[in-house]
């Protein structure tokens, strides 16, 4: 058991000392964003994760198409949108390639630029280390992996933790909103099972690797809700009447820019954390969490004439 923790924590302890942010970045406003948005409502319902396949989620496609409505109405961008389809599932390898492709883009490109990705759909978690793993269509995979090989599992799903260590190379900022359930039950370490010095060891690794997944960075990770929770989805706020509800992620992004659409002021970048994470901004739906540093709070990313 100890062995097994060990070769998952010593890769994350080595990638997390390596970030690198040129000041210039730091200070110069946005020029043009750039976006990989995922809207994951199908799943292979011929795959039981546990006794039953993950629910399809009609409103992962609106949530999606609603960052992206909001990015391009205000912004110079360009991204791609992956949709998961009934007849063309969303592969983790799709996902990867296409953070890849976006990235090589944004080094090619002179322009002073922002990267936001954007993932709706299920979310779990193993419940030790809270390492969140988002569901691609895809997925064929069951939830004993998640306690008996979570290397095998994170090769099948979208690790949260491989978003990091691919983004925390370049240098540029990014804004990684994970519009997701973080589904699972806390999994404790009892005296019965391990030896009280043994107990506290394993209990010292978990805080650990549970501070990791939290991403202390200069770039934010946005999460809409906490550890070992689910969160339904809500009204879409640019279409009230709709059959289909959003993530609280997408409605909050949206109510964040209908109101400095109405102020007329620019908005930075912490002016898009903040508002995320505000308790004042909607009734409707949880603040965000997230841990991230303060170093881009000052950077205009919006523009609104």
């Amino acid at each position: 058991m100890i062995k097994k923790l060990v070769v998952i924590i010593l890769p994350i302890m080595l990638i997390t000392s390596s970030t690198t942010v040129t000041p210039q970045s730091k200070n110069k406003g946005i020029e043009k964003i750039y976006y990989l948005i995922v809207g994951n409502s199908y799943y292979d319902q011929n795959m039981l994760f546990e006794d039953t396949p993950f629910e399809n989620l009609q409103g992962a496609k609106r949530s999606a198409e609603l960052i992206e409505t909001y990015i391009k109405e205000n912004s110079k961008s360009e991204g791609i949108i992956l949709l998961s389809k009934k007849n063309n599932l969303l592969k983790r390898e799709t996902f990867f390639t296409a953070l890849e492709n976006i990235i090589k883009k944004i080094e090619n490109d002179k322009a002073n630029s922002l990267l936001i990705v954007y993932f709706c759909g299920h979310g779990v978690t193993d419940g030790i280390g809270w390492n969140l793993f988002l569901i691609p269509g895809a997925f064929r995979g069951n939830k004993k992996e998640l306690t008996t090989s979570i290397e095998t599992f994170a090769q099948k799903a979208i690790y949260v933790m491989d978003i990091y260590k691919v983004l925390e190379k370049v240098k540029f900022p990014h804004i990684v909103m994970l519009d997701t359930c973080y589904e699972g039950e806390e999994s404790k370490l009892t005296p019965m099972i391990f030896s009280e010095a043994l107990q506290e060891n394993l209990t010292n690794i978990s805080n650990i690797v549970r501070y990791m997944n939290q991403f202390h960075t200069d770039s934010a990770f946005l999460f809409s809700t906490k550890p070992g929770s689910y969160v339904p989805m809500v009204e879409n706020p640019k279409y009230p009447s709709s059959v289909y509800n959003v993530g609280p992620l997408a409605r909050r992004f949206a109510l964040v820019f209908e109101k400095f659409k109405r102020s007329r002021v620019n908005m930075t970048y912490g002016d898009l954390i903040r508002h995320m994470i505000s308790n004042d901004l909607d009734s409707k739906t949880k603040p965000a969490l997230t841990y991230v540093e303060k170093s881009f709070f000052n950077m205009n990313i919006f523009t609104f004439d």
